[in-house]
């Protein structure tokens, strides 16, 4: 069935340069539809005749989140879209001999989650090679590094997930105890938070560094104060150097790593994913996968246009609602600045624990700007990545100089802006956002898995403009959730549990920490569905459960709207259900 939502057609397609991943074919057209059946608006129940039935009908406690109609007992789907809302009555009218009825008694179904900032490949990835999550030191990181080489002997060494803010001493690890167990194999460990690198020395002969390697602009190589040597670590473009040296995925393993991201997303109860970074490689990847059939999440891509392949891309124009929907490409992302667990994030004034040190600006404002409106005007939406308060500040700079002229109409279409992150926003600067309908793309997990250490990065004033979703949401700012995978567990679970609570999974601190800024599970569902759709220009065919909406659910063992926030973490995703199809399934 047809959604009212095209493909964005545009000029001839330009000649690719040889090497280059082939462009997205023009998108296929979605199935008309049928002329017997009748489409309502809204929540309207839909009079059945013996040719208007179902391919599915769920039986569950249903949350739409429409205000006119927030709760059923029945859905049905048809051609991957909901034609019937209401009661089990009403729904064996859409039910035949063909149709797939699914009784799920009082498993409670939301409108089907969304993460607004992950990274796909990336997560698959993780999910290939050396886990270091959890280490607690840099003594027990090179224990797993030594047990890694020994069970997959030859070539480089890969991983990713320490934070030295674990540590008991919570400094950043060297690469001395890395060169006595892998002095001849090359290794590259990325921090958790993927802006920083540890590696070894022969990774640093590999990639030329010496130490009179210059820092390169928009990154730092950390280096001994004493002999000047390179100590490891590389922050933000500094990796660049490291990272170009690294052979390339090839395409089975590319493939490889899709799908085991798209089967853990669907564990968690997501049907759709901003993807924040998308490569050509990758978009050729999903759109092979979307050929297929195999594509069994939705991807809202943003191109990364921090390098200049992701500025070749936007030859082409934006192209939505792909392959029914299961792919889009409409938004592009730049970086402003770095993270704040590697000092990498641009802040106004010094950090608190780092005197002389205001963290990495990426991209000049002049190039900022430059990338930002050639974005805009090939038709995409603008998405930056923002943590420090200096970088959101240059970023809604930028938004008003390139989208002034459409932001001065009041009936023009809307562009929609993004702070990817929006970590620490002076609150004078909130203001600005809501005048602009600035999207805040936040992750609730960061609060949680930085609140230990966010204070002596930012002092006891400028934490408190930190993670601040519910002053965004009071100031009427647009909020959008994800969790930025695999930075963190890509479960929507674990980030409405910290949006509720501001806890971490063992409950602690008692009262939440800056518990100002808790919001409610109704609040924190609605930025993982609602919220999420807006800020994909989305409204129209997810977010809600409701009529002419896509078919796309996510179904729980409690209705967590009526249960005490500590039990968020108990409650399970017990299926996923994208277009009408059941993709992951306990029950």
């Amino acid at each position: 069935m047809a959604l009212a939502l095209a493909a964005c057609a545009g000029p001839s397609e330009p000649a690719r340069p040889v090497g280059e991943a082939p462009l997205l074919k023009r998108p296929k057209r979605s199935k008309p539809v049928k002329k017997e059946r009748r489409m309502a608006p809204g929540n309207a129940k839909l009079e059945a005749t013996d040719r208007n039935k179902a391919d599915a009908v769920f039986h569950a406690n249903v949350i739409t989140l429409e205000e006119g109609n927030p709760r059923a007992q029945s859905v049905a789907v048809a051609d991957g879209q909901i034609v019937y809302v209401g009661d089990r009555a009403g729904a064996g009218a859409w039910i035949d001999e063909d149709t797939v009825v699914h009784d799920w008694g009082q498993a409670t179904m939301y409108p089907g989650f969304v993460d607004a900032h992950g990274h796909v490949m990336s997560l698959g990835a993780s999910l290939s090679r050396l886990d270091l999550s959890g280490a607690r030191s840099s003594k027990q990181l090179v224990k797993r590094v030594q047990a890694w080489a020994a069970a997959h002997p030859g070539g480089w060494i890969l991983g990713r997930g320490w934070d030295q803010n674990d540590w008991k001493k919570k400094r950043f690890p060297t690469r001395a105890r890395l060169d006595k167990v892998t002095p001849n194999r090359p290794v590259a460990l990325r921090r958790i938070d993927g802006h920083a690198m540890l590696v070894n020395g022969k990774a640093l002969q590999i990639a030329g560094i010496t130490k009179d390697t210059p820092d390169p602009q928009g990154g730092r190589i950390l280096r001994d104060p004493k002999t000047g040597e390179a100590t490891g670590v590389l922050i933000d473009k500094a990796t660049d150097l490291v990272a170009n040296s690294i052979p390339p995925v090839d395409q089975r393993a590319r493939r490889a790593h899709a799908d085991k991201a798209v089967e853990r997303l669907l564990t968690h109860g997501v049907t759709s994913i901003h993807d924040a970074g998308t490569a050509d490689a990758d978009l050729s990847t999903f759109e092979a996968m979307a050929q297929e059939g195999a594509l069994r999440v939705r991807i809202y891509a943003m191109i990364d246009a921090g390098a200049e392949a992701g500025v070749r891309m936007l030859q082409w124009p934006p192209r939505v609602g792909l392959y029914d929907h299961r792919l889009t490409v409409r938004a592009v992302k730049l970086f402003a600045d770095g993270a704040l667990g590697s000092r990498g994030a641009w802040l106004t004034d010094d950090y608190s624990d780092d005197p002389g040190n205001k963290g990495l600006r990426l991209t000049a404002p002049s190039e900022l700007m430059a990338r930002a409106r050639l974005a805009h005007e090939q038709g995409y939406q603008v998405a930056i990545h923002a943590i420090g308060d200096a970088a959101s500040r240059t970023a809604l700079n930028t938004y008003e100089a390139v989208f002034a002229r459409v932001l001065a109409k009041a009936h023009a279409a809307q562009p929609r802006p993004r702070l990817e992150h929006a970590q620490v926003v002076d609150p004078d600067d909130r203001m600005r956002m809501a005048a602009m309908k600035v999207v805040a793309s936040m992750q609730p997990t960061h609060a949680t898995s930085d609140m230990d250490w966010a204070e002596q990065r930012l002092g006891p004033r400028r934490v408190q403009w930190a993670y601040a979703w519910k002053s965004m949401i009071e100031h009427g700012v647009p909020t959008a959730f994800g969790s930025d995978c695999p930075v963190e567990s890509s479960a929507p679970l674990l980030g409405i549990h910290a949006a509720v609570t501001r806890q971490d999974r063992k409950g602690k601190p008692k009262k939440g920490w800056t518990a100002k800024e808790r919001v409610s599970v109704k609040q924190a569902v609605q930025a993982y569905t609602m919220g999420a759709a807006w800020a994909a220009f989305e409204e129209d065919i997810r977010g809600t459960i409701a009529v002419g909406k896509l078919g796309d659910f996510t179904v729980l063992d409690r209705d967590i709207l009526k249960i005490r926030p500590r039990k968020l973490l108990k409650t399970k995703v017990v299926a996923t259900v994208v277009g009408g199809v059941v993709e992951h399934s306990t029950l």
